[in-house]
C-alpha cells in the first residue's frame, strides 16, 4: 500500500467546484429515497420474520436457514452491484439511473415476499418464500447500494456530507416510525379475521406510498463529482479491502449495528409471549422510532461542535447499551409500561446517533481509498458495508430464530420458561452489547475533518 505523505503545503485546498454546501431543499429531497427505503426496511425488520412464523406458519429452524442463505446471496449480489453502478457512465449520472430503474423491482419483490399462494402445500409454500426473501435482497441492493454511494459525488464538502446524511437518517426514521408503528392497526382493516389477506394488502398499501418518494430523491439529487480515474477491475477494487483501517472500523461498527437491529425486530415475539399482547409493540415501536427520529437531529447539532463526525455517535452508544443492559432487570408489566416506552425513547434516541456516525463517515472512505490505493471505487466500498450490515442483520435474526425453533418454539401457544428468558435477553441485554461493542470500533476511527482535508489535498 502506498503511503501518503502529507506536509503545510499539500494540505492547503485546492479549488473544488464539488465542495458546495448543500441547502436544505437539496437535502431533502435527496432523503425522500432514505424516507422511502426505510419504509421497507420496516416490513423486513419489524415484521417479516413473524410472518413467516406465526401467520404462514413456516418452522423457525427453516426461518434460520432462509436467512443465513439470503445473507450467503448477498455476499455474491452486493459487491457486483457495488462495482457495476461504479462503472456507469451516462448523462443522468453514475449513480442516479439505478436509482430510477432500481424502483420498479423492489417495488414488486417486497410485495411478492408477503404472498399466500393459494391451494398448494406447506412444503410448496413454505419454498416459494424462501425464493422470493431470496430475490428481495437482490432487489433491494440494486437500489440501496448506488442510492448510499451517491452521497459521495453529491459534494465533497466534510460538514455537508454528515448533515446530508443527517437528513436522510431522520426522514428514514420517519418512514420507519410511520409504517412500523401503524402496521399492525391496519392489517385488520384490510384483511378483517383474515391475518394473510391483512399482511398483504398492507403491504402493498405501504410500497405504494412509497413510490412518489423514491421519484422525487432521483429528480432532486445532483452529482457533481467528477470521477476522472479509471474504475479498475472487480478484482483490483478488492485490494482496497486490505489495510484499510478507517473501512474496518466502520464496517465492524456497523456489524453491531445490524445484529441490535436485527433484535429490535425480535421484539413482537418478546410482547406476544413474555408482555402478552402483541399491540403493545406497536405501540412501543413508535415510542423508540420517536427517540431514533431525534437522533438525527441531535448529531446533526452536535456535528458543529466536534473534529470527528463519529464522536457524537460512539458515546450515545455507549450511554444507550448501558441503558438497554438495564431493563433486562425489569419485569414490564402494564404498571410500569410507560417507564419502559421512556427508556425505549432514549435508546432508540442514543442508537440512531450511532448510526448516523456510520452513515456521516461512509462517503469520506472514497477519499481516504483514493489517497492510499489510487483507486476510486465509491460504489464498491459502500456495497462492502451493506453487506456486512446485512450479515449483522442475518445471523443475529437467524440465531434468534434458530433457538427458539429448536427449543420447540410453536406459535401461538405458552412458550416455555426458557423460550421466555431468550426472547428477553435478547431485546435488552444482548442488544446492548452490541451497542457497547459498536462504540469501541467507532472510537478506533481516526478521520477527522484535518486529515480528511489531507488527504483531498494530497489526491489533487
Amino acid at each position: 500500500m502506498a503511503e501518503v505523505t502529507i506536509n503545510a503545503e499539500t494540505a492547503a485546498m485546492p479549488d473544488d467546484p464539488a465542495n458546495v454546501v448543500l441547502g436544505v431543499k437539496e437535502k431533502v429531497a435527496y432523503s425522500c429515497g432514505g424516507f422511502a427505503d426505510n419504509m421497507i426496511m420496516a416490513l423486513f425488520s419489524n415484521y417479516m420474520r413473524f410472518f413467516f412464523t406465526d401467520i404462514l406458519f413456516i418452522p423457525a429452524t427453516f426461518v434460520a436457514f432462509m436467512g443465513l442463505s439470503a445473507s450467503l446471496w448477498d455476499a455474491v449480489n452486493d459487491p457486483l452491484i457495488g462495482a457495476l453502478a461504479d462503472r456507469t457512465n451516462t448523462k443522468r449520472g453514475r449513480y442516479r439511473p439505478w436509482m430510477l430503474f432500481g424502483i420498479a423491482p423492489l417495488f414488486i419483490g417486497t410485495i411478492l415476499v408477503f404472498v399466500t399462494v393459494p391451494g398448494v402445500s406447506p412444503t410448496f409454500q413454505r419454498w416459494y418464500s424462501f425464493a422470493m426473501y431470496f430475490l428481495f435482497y437482490l432487489w433491494y441492493t440494486i437500489y440501496d447500494i448506488p442510492y448510499s454511494a451517491a452521497v459521495a459525488v453529491v459534494t465533497t464538502n466534510y460538514k455537508s456530507r454528515g448533515s446530508l446524511n443527517s437528513y436522510r437518517l431522520g426522514f428514514g426514521n420517519i418512514g420507519n416510525f410511520l409504517v412500523a408503528s401503524s402496521f399492525l392497526m391496519l392489517v385488520p382493516r384490510f384483511g378483517g379475521d383474515n391475518l394473510n389477506k391483512g399482511y398483504f394488502w398492507t403491504v402493498v398499501f405501504c410500497m405504494c406510498c412509497t413510490l412518489p418518494f423514491f421519484f422525487v430523491a432521483y429528480l432532486g439529487t445532483k452529482e457533481r463529482v467528477t470521477v476522472t480515474e479509471k474504475t479498475p477491475p472487480l478484482r483490483e477494487s478488492f485490494k482496497t479491502l486490505k489495510g484499510n483501517t478507517p473501512l474496518l472500523m466502520i464496517c465492524l461498527a456497523h456489524i453491531c449495528w445490524g445484529m441490535h437491529g436485527a433484535l429490535l425486530g425480535s421484539r413482537i415475539y418478546f410482547f406476544t409471549y413474555v408482555y402478552g399482547d402483541t399491540m403493545a409493540f406497536g405501540t412501543n415501536v413508535a415510542v423508540w422510532l420517536a427517540g431514533m427520529s431525534s437522533g438525527p437531529v441531535v448529531n446533526n447539532f452536535l456535528l458543529k461542535y466536534v473534529k470527528n463526525k463519529r464522536t457524537p455517535g460512539m458515546v450515545c452508544w455507549l450511554i444507550g447499551g448501558l441503558v438497554l443492559v438495564g431493563t433486562y432487570f425489569m419485569n414490564v408489566t402494564p404498571s410500569n409500561f410507560l417507564f419502559y416506552n421512556i427508556l425505549s425513547y432514549c435508546y432508540g434516541l442514543c442508537g440512531f446517533c450511532g448510526l448516523n456516525a456510520i452513515f456521516a463517515c461512509w462517503p469520506d472512505l472514497t477519499e481516504y481509498t483514493k489517497a492510499h490505493y489510487g483507486i476510486n471505487a465509491t460504489g464498491f466500498l459502500f456495497s462492502f458495508i451493506n453487506f456486512v450490515f446485512k450479515l449483522g442483520v442475518t445471523v443475529s435474526g437467524s440465531l434468534f430464530t434458530y433457538i427458539i425453533g429448536i427449543m420447540g418454539y410453536v406459535p401461538d401457544v405458552e412458550q416455555s420458561p426458557m423460550i421466555k428468558a431468550v426472547m428477553k435477553s435478547s431485546v435488552s441485554w444482548v442488544m446492548g452489547a452490541f451497542l457497547i461493542i459498536g462504540a469501541l470500533f467507532l472510537y478506533l476511527y481516526k478521520i477527522d475533518e484535518k486529515t480528511f482535508d489531507e488527504l483531498r489535498a494530497n489526491i489533487a
